[in-house]
């Protein structure tokens, strides 16, 4: 089953820019492999970001959520700690995700998408 999942930074904090979002997008990708998910595109935002994962069904998705978001906030603030005061907060990301389950012929539509996010912000 293929899913398009978003979540915001908590109270959209505008935090993923410049090291932050570098250091995010290497953390989605190690988590990725760690965990052996099938990451098929990623992109964040500054205050949110987006992923279209691979999971063998939807019990298994939420699982899958927990451990990017949960891993990558941990090591985010390991990595600048000041970002705990700037966001006046101990949670990096929302408690909440979304996410829509994808055909298989529309994948390369919503990868299109998700990869050309930033770019299509700066066209505007």
């Amino acid at each position: 089953m293929y899913f398009h999942v978003w979540f915001q930074t908590k109270r959209r904090t505008r935090v993923l820019l410049g090291d932050v979002d570098a250091r995010i997008h290497e953390l989605f990708a190690e988590i990725a492999k760690e965990k052996e998910y099938n990451l098929m595109a990623f992109e964040t935002m500054i205050d949110h970001a987006h992923l279209l994962l691979e999971i063998a069904d939807g019990k298994a998705l939420s699982f899958a959520v927990k451990a990017f978001k949960g891993g990558s906030a941990r090591r985010i603030f390991e990595a600048f700690p000041a970002l705990r005061f700037q966001m006046c907060s101990n949670n990096f990301w929302a408690k909440r995700f979304a996410a829509k389950e994808i055909p298989r012929s529309n994948l390369p539509i919503v990868e299109q998408y998700i990869r050309d996010q930033k770019k299509n912000l700066v066209e505007l």
